[in-house]
């Protein structure tokens, strides 16, 4: 996985209740390209892109939202491993698809942006 420092200080510039949205919008789009095999490589793309944000998220966290953080981390590693593994599998893409659209419901309540 690599990332590059600009879009590292681009991200880590936002206050963690935007960067946990941009991180739900990561995941909302990994969400829809997972379900289409003609977007496998970015599907891929985007849970290392999710997985580089909750990286670098986590630690500024607090500690309920951090080990939530770190299960959704292990989720997408395996959901990268599985994915790879089961590239025409299209069952299994649309499960992916559900968990990550759920996850992303799940990060953007965490963020607070949408509490009054």
């Amino acid at each position: 996985m690599t990332m590059d420092t600009q879009r590292f200080e681009r991200y880590m510039r936002d206050p963690l209740p935007i960067r946990l949205g941009n991180l739900s919008s990561s995941l909302g789009r990994l969400a829809d390209s997972v379900a289409r095999p003609e977007r496998s490589d970015m599907a891929l793309r985007m849970v290392s892109e999710c997985r580089w944000f909750i990286e670098w998220t986590g630690p500024e966290a607090d500690p309920d939202t951090a080990a939530r953080l770190a299960q959704l981390q292990l989720d997408l590693t395996r959901w990268h491993r599985e994915l790879v593994q089961a590239s025409d599998s299209s069952e299994y893409r649309v499960e992916v698809a559900r968990l990550a659209r759920e996850s992303a419901d799940r990060v953007l309540d965490w963020s607070g942006l949408l509490a009054d």
